[in-house]
């Protein structure tokens, strides 16, 4: 109770500063204008008169109370209303003008019924309006601390991943570089920033002891920050050496041959082994709702949970037996080892020096440039054919477009 006391006082001094420093840099008419502007100056500061405790004010002859919480202020000729609630803290200025009829302006804070200022509790949904005693509890031991509706971490909240994520940023610790103790110091920054509303505190206190768990699990096996912090803000993480995903609570599991590995694009890839090895990005980062289904795929089937591995097709095994396709950047191209003839006559002219000319060379490199930057997705079989279909195409009209500049070179140099 005292610290809250403590709390009301400095709010109180804070605002009452604030507002002497709004009139000390915008100095009166009177100030500014010298003696010629005196009349008006006076006429300004009369028009409105506050009475001792600060609760009525009178403006042109009307008399506006504030309500439970407020008081009204002057400071020069400027009018404040304050609030020091702890719930509901606010300073702010209300111009009144000689030449208008006065009303209160429009304000998120308070509300005008009648002539009395209420505050406006209904938009805040102070805590004065919640209680949890476990909240409580944690809020006297120093372990979280109260603002508005919601309640905040401190260094002293006794959870064991809590307090190692502290131990691992500081200074005097060698177990880790820099570069990881500013990793931590970020982790923590991130978490004292996720507050748990007070209504419904218990259940908010359990979310965020799992995110809480999964900072430390994520900085404790090395991860990059930046990963760390998608797991936090999309609801997700690798368990049990990248054989089960859980994403919104709902685990997946990964089948022989089948892992998951981190990825900062696009959050999580699936991973395949053996004959037919691919790689199959889940787009995680970037949704607002985590993303609780996985679809099958020509590679996979998605079956109770688990993630088991389909035979690959044999054009799948022979692309990746002799290392036609990469992935890369969530999807894949050819290679300079693609097995089409075609394909590989234009490499034979863009790196032979002997033969070609430099002209050739660099039409070729063209068009090999072009056909490499082609992506394509093989999620199924049917994909996966057309894609090859439509490249071996490509392939074709840029190899018969060399054959005509070569002939063309061919003629102009003889």
């Amino acid at each position: 109770m005292a610290g809250r006391m403590i709390t009301k006082e400095l709010m109180i001094c804070f605002l009452l500063c604030f507002a002497g420093a709004i009139v000390s840099v915008c100095p009166s008419s009177a100030e500014a204008g010298g003696d010629k502007d005196n009349a008006e100056f006076s006429n300004r500061v009369n028009l409105f008169d506050i009475s001792r405790d600060g609760k009525t004010v009178t403006i042109k002859g009307k008399t506006f109370q504030a309500g439970d919480g407020l008081t009204f202020l002057r400071r020069g000729d400027n009018l404040f209303v304050v609030s020091v609630e702890p719930d509901a803290a606010f300073l702010e200025g209300i111009e009144v003008r000689p030449s208008k009829k006065f009303t209160f302006p429009r304000s998120k804070n308070y509300k005008v019924v009648g002539r009395k200022l209420v505050i406006r509790r209904a938009e805040s949904k102070g805590m004065m309006h919640v209680r949890n005693r476990h909240a409580e509890r944690l809020a006297d031991s120093g372990q979280m601390y109260p603002y508005r509706d919601r309640y905040f971490l401190t260094k002293h909240y006794e959870r064991p991943t809590w307090q190692a994520l502290y131990v691992s940023r500081a200074e005097n610790n060698d177990e880790y570089p820099e570069i990881r103790k500013r990793v931590a110091m970020s982790l923590i920054i991130r978490l004292l920033q996720e507050g748990v509303p007070a209504k419904g505190f218990d259940r908010g206190l359990k979310r965020l002891n799992k995110l809480i768990d999964r900072a430390w699990r994520g900085f404790n096996q090395g991860l990059l920050g930046k990963q760390i912090m998608q797991t936090l803000d999309y609801d997700f993480e690798i368990l049990e050496d990248g054989k089960v995903l859980v994403v919104g609570g709902r685990a997946f599991r990964a089948g022989p041959g089948i892992s998951f590995i981190y990825c900062t694009i696009h959050g999580v890839h699936i991973i395949g082994n053996g004959p037919g090895a691919f790689e199959y990005p889940v787009q995680l980062v970037g949704n607002n709702k985590p993303r609780k289904r996985l679809k099958s795929t020509m590679f996979f089937i998605v079956k109770r949970n688990r993630i088991l591995a389909r035979k690959p097709s044999r054009k799948w095994k022979w692309l990746v037996k002799l290392r036609q396709v990469q992935f890369r950047d969530g999807h894949y191209r050819l290679t300079l080892a693609y097995q089409n003839p075609e394909f590989q006559a234009m490499l034979q002219a863009a790196s032979n020096n002997n033969i070609y000319s430099e002209r050739i060379r660099e039409r070729a490199s063209t068009h090999l440039l072009a056909i490499l930057k082609r992506t394509f997705e093989p999620w199924s079989r049917e994909a996966l054919d057309g894609a090859i279909r439509e490249l071996d195409e490509r392939i074709h009209l840029r190899y018969q477009d060399l054959v005509h500049f070569m002939e063309d070179v061919k003629t102009s140099d003889g």
